[in-house]
């Protein structure tokens, strides 16, 4: 017999990891869109400012050419973030016990959320996704911080709570 050792956790973060390859190659390709291999494209247009401003052309720059890349390498940098801490508190979580149907439901809910989150940035850093993602993130952390602590500290907090 084989003992399945954090199967939850690991479901979402095959899931995550995924998701994070993704946001890897949607970097990589916009770095290749903007022929920018090293950086998020300022010391590029930094460069181009100095250089035109000497022949006053300086209003031929596309002061937004770096924009979609720089939206991918923010989601992506990101999702990192905030992704090993959840999977951290849930791993945790699931080692003490934690309800099964609790752990896949704030797992699940934080995995939308991060998804959410990076649509949002990639429209214009504005989209409403952005917003709930982040608020729906930060909601889950909280969620996860208060219950591994009192799973962590179950015996200690019932003996003061209840004795």
């Amino acid at each position: 017999m084989v003992l399945a050792l954090l199967p939850i956790t690991g479901t979402y973060a095959s899931i995550l990891a995924g998701f994070y390859v993704y946001l890897s190659v949607d970097v990589i390709k916009e770095r290749l869109k903007v022929k920018c291999l090293m950086g998020d494209g300022s010391q590029s247009l930094i460069r181009d400012i100095v250089i035109k401003s000497k022949d006053n052309s300086i209003g031929s720059i596309d002061i937004h050419k770096y924009e979609k890349m720089y939206a991918s390498i923010r989601a992506h940098s990101n999702f990192f973030e905030y992704v090993p801490l959840v999977l951290t508190l849930s791993a945790i979580m699931e080692l003490n016990q934690v309800s099964p149907l609790f752990l896949k439901s704030l797992m699940g809910v934080f995995t939308i959320a991060r998804i959410a989150h990076n649509q949002g940035i990639k429209k214009d850093f504005k989209g409403v996704g952005r917003t709930l993602g982040a608020v729906t993130t930060f909601g889950t952390i909280a969620i996860a911080t208060v219950t591994t602590f009192y799973l962590s500290n179950k015996t200690l907090i019932d003996s003061y709570l209840f004795a």
